[in-house]
């Protein structure tokens, strides 16, 4: 399938499950982002998430709102405690099968927080070994679900309420039940 089939199909998807998404095409990279609300752990209870769909892979990046940036943003010496964190989820929780080569896993999400204060998880879809189905199912529930139950752990390090290691024993159990 091609990336304009594969753009129909994500039009399609989202619009027969009644999820705002908004369309972007800026630099010939072709991107939806989708807006969740409800989630009762996030800020302002909203996580969104965008794919872009290339030839022969997808990435997905999943992210709570600008409220959320704001609290990263102004409270820098927490970064460190943050990353942490991040890099016990990615190492721990998520670690890179057989080392970071191609493994049998339908997708291995990444931690990370951008340059703008974003805290997120990205996944990268090997198109032609995974259906579009596994794919927006992944993007619009997974996704959203993890970055919700991880909210509250994020967020105890970023307001400076917690340091990272008071916080592995709780994100290694909520990795557990998201892996299950």
């Amino acid at each position: 399938m091609d990336r304009k089939e594969t753009m129909q199909r994500w039009h399609a998807y989202l619009n027969k499950n009644k999820i705002y998404y908004v369309d972007y095409l800026t630099d010939q990279k072709h991107s939806l982002t989708m807006r969740f609300e409800g989630f009762d752990n996030a800020p302002n209870q909203v996580i969104e998430c965008s794919i872009r769909v290339f030839e022969g892979y997808s990435i997905a990046d999943c992210f709570f709102d600008e409220i959320a940036s704001q609290w990263v943003r102004n409270h820098p010496s927490a970064m460190p405690q943050l990353l942490l964190l991040i890099n016990h989820l990615n190492e721990f929780c998520f670690p890179m099968p057989n080392g970071g080569l191609h493994g049998s896993m339908f997708f291995v999400p990444r931690f990370y927080v951008s340059e703008n204060g974003d805290i997120a998880v990205t996944a990268l879809f090997d198109t032609n070994t995974i259906g579009l189905r596994d794919i927006q199912e992944t993007v619009t529930r997974i996704l959203p679900s993890m970055m919700n139950g991880l909210s509250k752990a994020f967020f105890a390090v970023v307001l400076r309420a917690k340091v990272a290691q008071e916080l592995y024993a709780t994100v290694d159990d909520l990795c557990f039940e998201i892996s299950d």
